[in-house]
């Protein structure tokens, strides 16, 4: 009897540990996240401290790491959005690090498809890359 008690405690266990695993998993997914050819807003002409805001549908996700100097920075972060889906606006910014006031050198909108699509969007201070998955 003791036995068929704790199959069935495990079983329980599995079951609340698969649900919670479901509903916190991510509706779209952010990753992959580099630039080409980033010129600094900095009228002295320093490179850009590059780093990157990320929204969707208006929900701030969260910002990247910046990169001292770099003018092809590769990004680690990963953005989830659970609340959002397809037709939602995904929204990000570059930004340039300063000691006293940030610059915004560009933003990129697109509206949310199914499925995974790696997006490129150019502006005139660098070229933002980046790869989202609707789930």
């Amino acid at each position: 009897m003791t036995f068929l008690y704790d199959v069935r405690l495990a079983c329980l266990a599995m079951l609340m540990l698969a649900l919670h695993l479901e509903f916190t998993s991510a509706a779209v997914q952010v990753t992959n996240l580099r630039a080409d050819n980033l010129s600094g807003a900095d009228p002295a002409g320093n490179k850009a401290d590059g780093y990157v805001k990320v929204w969707c549908n208006g929900v701030f996700g969260g910002m990247t790491e910046h990169r001292p100097g770099q003018t092809n920075p590769w990004w680690s972060a990963e953005f989830n959005f659970p609340s959002c889906e397809v037709g939602d606006t995904m929204k990000l910014e570059v930004w340039d690090k300063d000691t006293m006031n940030d610059d915004n050198m560009f933003t990129c909108t697109s509206k949310l498809e199914s499925g995974t699509h790696d997006v490129s969007c150019k502006a005139s201070k660098g070229t933002l890359y980046y790869k989202y998955r609707v789930y």
